[in-house]
């Protein structure tokens, strides 16, 4: 057993343990790049066989200190280094597990003591017997890796099960025919966040802009009325719109409150709603697929959550989220209880408030090109007696009860600001404290005689005082060799010297206007 951890902890494989280190980082760099970060961070950065490696490394640091006893020997230089890396690797672990981070959004005139987290999670609330009960799990969803999670919570003398079967990067939803299915539109509509695609099945009312689409319930009298009788497509709206047919471009009014012919790929438009009913399918099931299997922290994902209540009864439901923006929760109704799940960022609460005063960008001069942006903020602390004013901008960054508060972004009127919050007092400064070690390593290694870089500087100068004696002979044979040539070419001689350019002249060409590589206009100097 004394063997087996003397080879486990040995220098030899503190080596290896680096080179594995090495490798497994190299690897996350491409499995990043095509799958994102959530899948490195999945596979390689948050996975436990990972942190074992950092692990073994660690102790093979702390075995090379006393097996070489650096201490009693008085070897400063390769002790700092040691006690660096290890003092690095405590400060990642704490970040790891204690750490967290987000963003806080704020307008200006109004005051914030809540921000939204970095990590997501699955968020539950259920309504039974008229108590409401709340509860969330923190997941990391990619689109490599497990992504499966199961667990059971008793709340009162209820018992739910919750599962997460499958998770969808980038989703996008396909109609797909089946004998079993049931009849199902596809109806595409653009507003001011583009075009959107929609479907819809029978026995099935959503609203889409604000207008309600109702396919095959009873009539609604405020809403968009369509039905599939005897092999074809009604529509009965609630207000005039006009159809006009894309092939031809003729146009026809749709009278209100009448049975019309719906036509595939015709537009129809009223001054409150414009849709393209693009696809039919009488037969079929709506499936949702993986667009892309990038999934980087802008796109959005879903998760296939299935809820089942302790009556036995099953509900599946697909969850959509973004890393970083707070959910919208999906309902699911059981016989005397209500389950919403939402997935993504969840609101952290902050034991202070940050009011924003004012919102300042300064642009480069004759551009639109934001030079630099601040945010005037006050501290509010009532608790601690404490309304502190500060102005937060690059470089520049709030430090305040354990949190620390950065320039992140800004609202396109300039008229709120986006706070990036960081809660890692320890980590940082051990972090910080190892950073401090090595670059103090660095130093002592260029005075300790006992460090590396003197024993070879000693070795050097002892070759040196070996060679030096047939060195200088080589050098004088060499010059001796040379001399005849340069006698017989002394006037072929160029002189290459300088030509002195006046101060005055000098200074004008270091105010000539040039225009960079980027399009900026700068003087030469």
């Amino acid at each position: 057993m004394k063997k087996i951890i003397e080879a486990l902890f040995s220098t030899r494989m503190a080596g290896l343990y680096m080179l594995l280190v090495a490798i497994a980082i190299g690897v996350a760099t491409f499995i990043e790049n095509d799958f994102g970060t959530s899948s490195a961070q999945k596979l390689i950065f948050r996975a436990k066989w990972f942190e074992l490696l950092l692990l073994l490394f660690s102790i093979s640091l702390v075995n090379n200190i006393i097996k070489y006893r650096m201490i009693q020997n008085k070897k400063w230089s390769i002790l700092t280094f040691h006690a660096s890396i290890l003092v690095i690797l405590l400060g990642s672990l704490i970040t790891r597990y204690f750490g967290y981070e987000g963003m806080m959004h704020i307008r200006e005139g109004e005051a914030s003591s809540e921000f939204l987290s970095a990590e997501s999670y699955l968020q539950f609330e259920v309504e039974t017997d008229g108590q409401l009960y709340m509860f969330e799990k923190q997941i990391l969803f990619s689109s490599l890796g497990d992504n499966t999670w199961q667990e059971s919570f008793q709340l009162g003398d209820n018992m739910v099960d919750v599962q997460v079967l499958d998770f969808i990067p980038n989703p996008g939803q396909v109609l797909e025919e089946t004998p079993d299915g049931n009849p199902v539109l596809q109806i595409v509509s653009t507003s001011g966040e583009g075009r959107k695609e929609y479907y819809l099945s029978e026995k099935e009312m959503i609203s889409i802009n604000g207008t309600l689409f109702n396919f095959g319930l009873p009539n609604n009298p405020g809403a968009v009325n369509l039905y599939y009788r005897n092999d074809s497509l009604i529509i009965n709206t609630a207000f005039p719109m006009s159809q006009m047919t894309m092939a031809t471009q003729q146009q026809n009014p749709v009278p209100a409150g009448q049975d019309q012919m719906l036509f595939l790929r015709s537009l129809y438009s009223s001054d409150r709603v414009s849709f393209v009913v693009s696809d039919f399918k009488p037969k079929a099931e709506r499936k949702m697929v993986s667009t892309a299997m990038k999934l980087s922290s802008s796109n959005f994902g879903s998760a296939h959550v299935r809820v089942t209540a302790n009556s036995g009864q099953v509900k599946d439901a697909y969850v959509t989220g973004q890393k970083g923006v707070e959910g919208k929760p999906v309902s699911m109704d059981f016989p005397g209880m209500q389950v919403r799940v939402a997935y993504g960022a969840k609101k952290i609460q902050l034991p202070f408030a940050i009011r924003l005063h004012d919102f300042i960008m300064d642009r480069y001069p004759g551009t639109d090109n934001p030079s630099s942006y601040a945010s005037e903020v006050t501290v509010i602390h009532p608790e601690k007696d404490v309304h502190m004013d500060y102005r937060i901008f690059m470089n520049n960054i709030l430090n305040y009860g354990g949190y620390r508060f950065f320039q992140s972004s800004y609202d396109k009127d300039e008229k709120g600001t986006y706070l990036s919050v960081n809660h890692d007092f320890w980590g940082t400064w051990v972090t910080y404290l190892g950073y401090f070690l090595l670059t103090a390593g660095m130093v002592v290694m260029f005075f300790s005689k006992k460090s590396r870089f003197q024993e070879l500087s000693a070795r050097l100068k002892k070759i040196r005082k070996k060679t030096a004696a047939p060195a200088a002979t080589t050098m004088i044979l060499l010059l001796g060799m040379l001399m005849p040539a340069h006698a017989s070419a002394e006037g072929t001689f160029i002189d290459f010297q300088a030509k002195e350019i006046s101060d005055a002249h000098a200074q004008k060409f270091g105010r000539l206007l040039v225009q960079d590589f980027k399009g900026r206009i700068k003087p030469m100097n």
